[in-house]
C-alpha cells in the first residue's frame, strides 16, 4: 500500500468510527501530569509579553540549561545547545510536530519563529515521555495560541535604533462552535554596518521577515474537533564576500521560505478516552546565494495516531503510530534528490498515585533502509517530606543520519558515507525541589545530570571546501543545575537559575565546540501599579571553544565570556492601549555566539500597540 494511500484510509476509519459509536456527552478531563510540579521552564504568552520578547531566540537566550548560536541577525541561522549536546540533537516541536529538517543538517532554526503566535513554550533535557521520548539533547515544545473570548484585533508597531522596524497584527476569539486565531508579522531588523564591518561580520546590515499564522478550530459535534493551524514565513537577508570566502558579488540575498500545516481531529468517546489523528505537511526552502547553486529544499508529510485510555484509578495509557516521508533536494538542477519513510508506533503508560508518580513511553523505528531502532523515557517522582519532592529521569535517545550525510552533495561538497550508523544516547538526571515555605512563595530545586553520546555524528573537513559526516565515538556529558523562584508579593516575581556542563571526548576526536561551562541567569518582573510594570534580566556566559572553518585545516578558537543586560517598561494607564519600551545590551558588550559572527550593541526599542 502506498503511503498516500494508508493516510487516507487511516482518516477514513477514524472519521467513521467518530460518527458510528454512542458517544457520552463529556469531555476529556486532561490531567496536568505530576511530573510536572519540578521547575520546568516553561514560558507563557503573558510572560514573553511582559518581557517584550519578540523573537523565540530572545525569549530562551536566558535559560541556562541553552546555549543559543546565532549567525547574524535575528532571522538568519539560530540553533540551541542543549546541555552540551550538539544543536542537531536538540528536538523542536510544535503542536507535537517535529519541526527539524534534512535542510537544516537535522536541527531546526528559530530564524522565522516569533513569540507573538506561541501560547506556550517548554523546555525539557534529554527523552521525556510527556513530549518526546526519542530526544537526544533535549525537546523545545512549542504550542501555538488559539483564540479566546469575544473576537477582538490588536495592531502593535515598535521601533528603534540600528534601523529596526516591527509591526504586528493580530484578529482571534472564539464562540461555542468555533475558535480562531489569525496573525501577521512584517519586521526588518538592522545590524549596525559600522560594528559588523569592524567585526570582519560574514553577514551585512539588515535582514527581513514576513510571518502568517492562522489556528482554527471547529467543533463538528460536541466530541469531534476539527482543527487546522497553518504557518507561512519568508526572509531574506544580504549576504556579503564571506571574509574573503567568496568573489565580491557572488549572490547579494539569502532567502528562507518555509510552509508548514496541520490538520487535527479529535474524538472524545467519554471522560477516559480520546483518540486524535494529525496530517502535517512542511516545507523549508533555502536559497543561499541565489545567483550561485547554494540551494537545497525539504519536502515532509507525515501522519500520527494517538489513542489515550484509563485503564484504572490512578493509570492512563496511551499508544500511538507515526509516520513520515522526507525527501531531500540539493541544487537548483536537483544535483540531490533522496526521500526516506519512516515508521514509528509508540506505547506509553503513566500511574499517578498520593506517593508515587511514574511515566513511560517508548518508540521503535522501521526505516525502509536500516535496521530498526528503539529509544525510551522513564521519569518518577515522589514526596521526601511536606516541602521536599524527589525525582529521577532516565532514558534512550536516538537520532537516524541524514539523507545529506549518507549519499553526499556536490552543492555543498558534501561527500558520501552510507556507512553511517544512527546516533545514540544514554542519559539520567537525579534531582530534588524544595518549598522554603508552606505558601510556595519561594522554591528552589537541584539536579545533577549525566548524558553518554554513542557514535557521534561529526563533520570532518577531508579537503579544502571538501567535508565528510563521520561517527566520531562518544562523548561524556556531565553537569550540575540549580534553579529558584521567588514570588515575595503579588507583584514581584524573580528567576535564578545556573548550570555546570562538562563535556569529554574520547582521544583523536574534535574538541566539543560552542559549549560554556558555566552560566548564570537572573530575571525579574515588578508591577509598581496596575498602570505600570518593570522588568529586568541578566546572563553571564563563561568562554567557549569554537573553530576557524576559513582556515585549512581548521584552527581552534576561543570566545571570551560576556554578560547580556536587558531591561524594560511597560505603561497601560491608557485604555485598550499599551506603551512600551527596552534597552538590548545595556552594557553594549561586544561579543560572538559563534566565531566570526559579531552581536549588536546597545539596542534601544520604543513601541506601542492598540486593541479593539
Amino acid at each position: 500500500m502506498r503511503f498516500y494511500h494508508f493516510i487516507a484510509a487511516l482518516l477514513g476509519v477514524a472519521i467513521s468510527d467518530s460518527f458510528a459509536k454512542e458517544v457520552v456527552l463529556a469531555p476529556v478531563k486532561v490531567r496536568s501530569s505530576p511530573l510536572k510540579e519540578r521547575l520546568t521552564p516553561r514560558k507563557t504568552a503573558p510572560q514573553m509579553e511582559r518581557r517584550q520578547e519578540r523573537v523565540l531566540s530572545q525569549a530562551l537566550r536566558s535559560e541556562t540549561s541553552l546555549n543559543i548560536i546565532s549567525q547574524g541577525g535575528d532571522h538568519e541561522n539560530t540553533f540551541a545547545f542543549f546541555r552540551g549536546a550538539p544543536s542537531q540533537l536538540t528536538t523542536v516541536m510544535r503542536d507535537g510536530v517535529v519541526l527539524n529538517t534534512q535542510t537544516e543538517l537535522g536541527r531546526s532554526s528559530f530564524a522565522d519563529l516569533t513569540t507573538q503566535d506561541l501560547e506556550e513554550v517548554e523546555l525539557t533535557p534529554g527523552p521525556s515521555s510527556q513530549t518526546s521520548s526519542h530526544a537526544m539533547g533535549g525537546t523545545i515544545a512549542l504550542r501555538t495560541r488559539q483564540g479566546k473570548g469575544a473576537p477582538s484585533s490588536l495592531t502593535q508597531l515598535e521601533r528603534g535604533s540600528l534601523r529596526s522596524t516591527q509591526f504586528y497584527e493580530t484578529v482571534q476569539g472564539a464562540t461555542d462552535k468555533a475558535d480562531f486565531f489569525l496573525s501577521g508579522t512584517l519586521k526588518k531588523t538592522g545590524l549596525g554596518t559600522r560594528r559588523n564591518h569592524l567585526w570582519g561580520n560574514r553577514v551585512a546590515d539588515e535582514d527581513y521577515l514576513k510571518r502568517l499564522t492562522a489556528n482554527v478550530g471547529v467543533h463538528l459535534t460536541p466530541q469531534l474537533t476539527l482543527r487546522v493551524i497553518g504557518q507561512l514565513s519568508h526572509s531574506d537577508f544580504a549576504v556579503n564576500n564571506n571574509m574573503g570566502a567568496f568573489p565580491e558579488g557572488i549572490g547579494d540575498t539569502s532567502t528562507i521560505f518555509q510552509g508548514r500545516s496541520l490538520v487535527r481531529l479529535t474524538h472524545t468517546r467519554d471522560a477516559g478516552r480520546s483518540r486524535t489523528l494529525t496530517l502535517h505537511q512542511a516545507r523549508l526552502d533555502n536559497r543561499f546565494l541565489t545567483t550561485s547553486v547554494f540551494f537545497s529544499r525539504s519536502d515532509m508529510v507525515g501522519v500520527t495516531y494517538k489513542e489515550a485510555f484509563a485503564l484504572a484509578k490512578a493509570w492512563d495509557a496511551w499508544v500511538a503510530y507515526d509516520g513520515l516521508q522526507d525527501q531531500l533536494t540539493q541544487g537548483k538542477d536537483a544535483i540531490l534528490k533522496k526521500r526516506e519513510r519512516v515508521h514509528t508506533p509508540t506505547l506509553g503508560a503513566r500511574y499517578g498515585g498520593d506517593r508515587l508518580c511514574v511515566s513511560a513511553e517508548g518508540k521503535a523505528y522501521w526505516a525502509e533502509k536500516g535496521k530498526p531502532e528503539w529509544s525510551y523515557a522513564l521519569e518518577a517522582q515522589t514526596p521526601l517530606t511536606p516541602r521536599t519532592l524527589g525525582f529521577v529521569r532516565q532514558g534512550r535517545g536516538i537520532k537516524r543520519p541524514l539523507l545529506l550525510d549518507r549519499f553526499g552533495s556536490a552543492a555543498l561538497f558534501q561527500v558520501a558515507n552510507p556507512a553511517l550508523k544512527a546516533q545514540t544516547s544514554t542519559s539520567i538526571e537525579l534531582g530534588v525541589k524544595h518549598a522554603v515555605d508552606a505558601a510556595g512563595r519561594m522554591e528552589m530545586q537541584a539536579s545533577v545530570f549525566y548524558t553518554l553520546l554513542r557514535d557521534l555524528l561529526q563533520v570532518a573537513q577531508v579537503a579544502p571546501m571538501t567535508y565528510q559526516s563521520r561517527n566520531q565515538g562518544k562523548r561524556y556529558i556531565s553537569g550540575l543545575e540549580l534553579a529558584a523562584r521567588a514570588k515575595p508579593t503579588a507583584a514581584c516575581q524573580f528567576n535564578l537559575s545556573y548550570t555546570y556542563t562538562k563535556p569529554r571526548t574520547g582521544a583523536g576526536q574534535d574538541t566539543p565546540t560552542l559549549i560554556a561551562h558555566h552560566q548564570v541567569g537572573l530575571e525579574g518582573v515588578y508591577q509598581t501599579s496596575p498602570a505600570w510594570s518593570f522588568f529586568s534580566s541578566a546572563l553571564w556566559r563563561s568562554s567557549q571553544k569554537d573553530y576557524n572553518f576559513a582556515l585549512y585545516p581548521k584552527a581552534p578558537v576561543t570566545l571570551r565570556a560576556y554578560a547580556l543586560v536587558r531591561a524594560g517598561v511597560t505603561y497601560e494607564g491608557v485604555e485598550k492601549m499599551k506603551i512600551f519600551g527596552r534597552i538590548e545590551n545595556v552594557l553594549n558588550k561586544k561579543y560572538e555566539t559563534s566565531y566570526g559572527y559579531g552581536a549588536r550593541g546597545t539596542t534601544v526599542m520604543v513601541g506601542a500597540s492598540y486593541c479593539l
